[in-house]
């Protein structure tokens, strides 16, 4: 492995994937099975130590971290080392609200097998686990989009049944791959429809329909109509309503942007947050006092899902990746081997799906 690219090459990706108040997690992979893996959090004090077996893939998780404090994580495998910076979130001023789960693109499918890494064979464990394991202190779960693969019966009976295994209310809006054959039909009988609105301590949550990649319905606009610029908002879509100029591909943005300006506009001018799918790469865009997050996906690295604190003053969000890295980790390496899902700024797929983990799938939003 050389210096230069040790912890961002093929055989070797090493990255942060969660920061909060008070602890730190970072992942790793490389190709030495049998070499041990030291990390250490350098505090300026004496450094936070520790070592693993030689694996293909894993965790270290850090606690005990002073919040709002800046730190360095240091990997070393072998002689090679590398270096990340690390800030922990400031402590929260206010009680929270509420909890939403937000698991996006969860691609349930009954086929065993899925091309480019993607986890489709796993989708109803993870999903019903996870789920369970959410809702123990989530209020609300909520998917933007691509709940099923390919719209089938069979696909949307088995997210029934892991809907009916949770005790919290389980919201979601259409993406592309839940309304083909017949899956549109299919969505608005499990979830009773493709658009929501309602209030909780004066927070906005509102569900619009992009599923065929069109904002501009009459749904939707009955749902903007319903938006009061005054009050926070919460917005779940699966297409993008706003382009990214981390995401090259042609379908980052809703494909009739000309058609609903003033609706975008509306959005502007509303201090609140959007919660998006499709793209799946950690990725943000902000305007005035709106941002856009772009979610994970459930079954594609880096797979997991995102919990979000709802505060009167402030958003959080915690990247939740899903249990075990090697399987992460056999994503990852499908991904690279994938003919697509890139960045011509980088040199590597896992560059451009979790460059920004740290940053856009951890922190507080304003």
């Amino acid at each position: 492995m050389s210096s230069e690219v040790f912890g961002r090459s093929l055989d070797c990706w090493i990255n942060i994937q969660q920061v909060t108040c008070d602890s730190m997690m970072l992942r790793y992979s490389h190709k030495a099975w049998t070499t041990p893996v030291f990390a250490e959090v350098l505090t300026g004090k004496e450094p936070l130590k520790q070592e693993q077996c030689g694996n293909l893939a894993g965790r270290f998780v850090f606690d005990g971290l002073e919040p709002d404090t800046a730190y360095q994580v240091k990997v070393t495998i072998e002689s090679e080392s590398i270096v990340m910076d690390f800030r922990t979130l400031p402590l929260p001023q206010q009680k929270r609200l509420f909890r939403i789960a937000l698991f996006s693109d969860t691609h349930i499918s009954t086929r065993q097998n899925a091309s480019h890494g993607r986890l489709h064979g796993e989708s109803i464990t993870l999903l019903r686990s996870l789920m369970q394991q959410s809702a123990l202190d989530a209020d609300y779960i909520i998917g933007p989009g691509d709940m099923a693969d390919g719209g089938q019966e069979a696909e949307f009976a088995a997210l029934e049944s892991i809907i009916k295994s949770v005790n919290i209310p389980v919201l979601a809006v259409p993406g592309n791959h839940d309304v083909v054959h017949g899956g549109d039909e299919r969505f608005a009988r499990l979830f009773k429809n493709t658009t929501f609105f309602f209030e909780r301590d004066n927070i906005q949550l509102a569900g619009v329909d992009t599923g065929n990649g069109h904002l501009n319905k009459p749904c939707n606009r009955e749902i903007f109509e319903r938006i009061d610029p005054d009050k926070p908002l919460l917005l779940f879509s699966h297409f993008q309503l706003f382009a990214d100029e981390w995401i090259p591909d042609a379908d980052k943005v809703i494909f009739d942007s000309d058609e609903c300006t003033d609706m975008l506009e509306k959005l502007k001018n509303v201090r609140g947050l959007a919660c998006v799918g499709h793209k799946n790469v950690a990725a943000q865009v902000k305007i005035n006092d709106f941002t856009q997050i772009n979610l994970p996906q459930l079954t594609h690295f880096p797979a997991g899902y995102l919990l979000l604190d709802v505060y009167s003053d402030e958003f959080r969000v915690c990247f939740e990746p899903i249990p075990g890295e090697i399987l992460n980790e056999y994503s990852r390496l499908g991904t690279e081997a994938a003919r697509y899902h890139s960045h011509p700024a980088c040199q590597l797929k896992s560059e451009y799906r979790d460059k920004y983990t740290q940053f856009y799938w951890n922190g507080v939003i304003k």
